[in-house]
């Protein structure tokens, strides 16, 4: 039976011989750590399995390594990339216990791997693709897989688009997408079979922000009405709209999940003073006032601990800015040269928001993972946009 959750109740009392971790690979999954076992001080326990949950299609079982613990399972144990063979329990009894770990997914994940993929928005290409043009769109896509280095290139869209990908089908991959200002349109090409849909929601000179704003793993259409400093949120939950007021006419939406409970939150720049004010969904109201004129927004998981770090980038020295979630302090550090356009995001999947730029002379991308050190990949053209710096804004 799953609880609330979408994880497995278990039954005080049962013994089993195996601790089995079920994943949840939505957009924000929820891990679920459960070990049916009843030991003596010391004894060992048989292997476990890695599996996804079947709330979210199965599949896939990872095993190796070991782990201990002293009584309890802690949530450092499981992360998005878990080992492990056997374990041992040192002391104390447990029976269908469970401990929930959430963690974001990473952003411009286009193949599901949990990776941010190099991929580009071209808005005025010189060569056409075979693929079909809905609309008659004249813009490509381009992305660059992680998960096995293929390429892929869509014709979808026009160069007067605003660049919006999430997971708004729920498969656990970025869908390409796009809204149209002029008329209020989302377009949104679903990853599991490139088909496309459409429907309205927002107006001219609204301010397009999608986000998982309830938690269902699905991301929601949303817009930001500067005139009113109102939020508009389509739940895909439960089909409903949101009306949230929060910002005023010069704000623009800075939307991630600042409080670690699995759920965007309503957030916005007020960029004449330099000025971050976040609606948190549990914990309420925070402001920072971070950075000077001109800096760009680089907000993620810096740190590692589930929770969006407010950040920026400083295209003149090239330097970024984090302010920890966890105490408020900050740190910074350079990366990149004058004229790069940055694109942080999750490049090894450890969890943690790497810093990379794209450098237009050359159409490489220069990251530095916090897991795999320093890469550079050549991807791109000329008058390219990288993808995961469309949600920056200064």
């Amino acid at each position: 039976m799953f609880n609330s959750n979408k994880c497995w109740d278990t039954a005080p009392g049962t013994v089993k011989k195996r601790s089995m971790i079920s994943l949840s690979s939505a957009l924000k999954p929820v891990f679920c750590l459960f070990f049916l076992v009843s030991l003596l001080p010391g004894q060992s326990g048989g292997p476990y399995e890695i599996r996804r949950s079947v709330i979210s299609s199965g599949g896939g079982v990872s095993s190796g390594g070991t782990f201990s613990t002293d009584s309890t399972i802690a949530e450092p144990i499981a992360g998005i990339q878990s080992t492990g063979g056997s374990f041992s329990l040192i002391s104390g009894y447990r029976g269908g216990i469970g401990v929930e770990i959430s963690r974001n997914a990473a952003v411009f994940d286009f193949d599901g791997d949990g990776r941010t993929d190099a991929s580009v928005f071209r808005p005025n290409p010189t060569n056409l693709l075979d693929n079909p043009a809905p609309e008659g769109s004249s813009s490509q896509w381009w992305l660059l897989r992680s998960s096995d280095q293929g390429t892929l290139g869509l014709t979808f869209g026009f160069p007067s688009d605003v660049l919006v990908p999430a997971d708004y089908t729920g498969d656990g991959k970025a869908d390409i997408a796009f809204w149209r200002p002029s008329t209020g349109q989302w377009f949104i090409l679903r990853s599991e079979d490139l088909t496309f849909f459409a429907f309205p929601f927002g107006g001219n000179g609204d301010i397009p922000a999608p986000g998982d704003f309830d938690g269902d793993g699905t991301a929601d259409p949303a817009v930001f009405r500067p005139s009113s400093g109102t939020w508009f949120i389509f739940r895909s939950s439960d089909q409903q709209v949101s009306v949230v007021p929060f910002g005023v006419s010069v704000d623009k939406p800075i939307v991630a999940d600042y409080d670690g409970d699995g759920m965007d939150d309503v957030a916005v720049f007020r960029s004449p003073d330099n000025q971050f004010w976040l609606l948190r969904s549990s914990q309420g109201v925070k402001a920072f006032q971070f950075g000077s004129p001109g800096d760009r927004t680089a907000v993620g998981d810096w740190t590692g601990d589930g929770k969006a770090d407010v950040a920026f980038y400083r295209p003149s020295t090239s330097a970024w800015f984090v302010i920890r979630s966890e105490d408020d302090s900050f740190f910074s550090f350079p990366w990149g040269v004058q004229g790069d356009i940055p694109a942080p995001g999750d490049y090894d999947g450890d969890g943690r928001t790497d810093p990379a730029i794209w450098r237009p002379g050359d159409r490489t991308w220069y990251i530095f993972g916090s897991t795999n050190g320093f890469q550079a990949i050549n991807f791109g053209a000329n008058g390219d946009v990288p993808l995961p710096s469309s949600v920056s804004v200064n």
